[in-house]
């Protein structure tokens, strides 16, 4: 209901009453403080820990790519440099791999990265 790092309000339409409501297509960042809800930092921490975990990538490929998730979740200039190096890395690490990753990212990444990474 509202943001953890500034308690202020998050925006949007509830369905339902009471405790556990949700809002429908909720917004990634605060608009007051801009940092990620819960619900971006937990995704990102699990995109972050699937790169650690894919072989065929160097430790330096494995950092650049961590550092460069959190520009696939919003648009912002260093977003199409994102997009260019896990076009370039992802075909790298195989399969299963690629397909937890994108299970991952589509609920968090802004639709211009869905649609340059998966084609959606």
């Amino acid at each position: 209901m509202a943001c953890s790092h500034c308690q202020e309000p998050i925006r949007g339409h509830h369905h339902g009453s009471g405790i556990g409501t949700t809002p429908t297509n909720p917004p990634s960042f605060c608009h007051k403080c801009g940092k990620p809800y819960p619900w971006v930092e937990r995704n990102l921490a699990v995109g972050a820990a699937l790169i650690e975990e894919m072989q065929g990538l160097t430790d330096s490929e494995k950092e650049a790519l961590t550092k460069s998730l959190g520009d696939l979740v919003r648009d912002v200039p260093a977003t199409e440099v994102a997009v260019v190096r896990f076009k370039k890395f992802l075909p790298k690490v195989g399969t299963a791999a690629y397909a937890a990753f994108k299970d991952v990212m589509i609920s968090v990444a802004t639709d211009e990265v869905k649609k340059k990474l998966f084609g959606l």
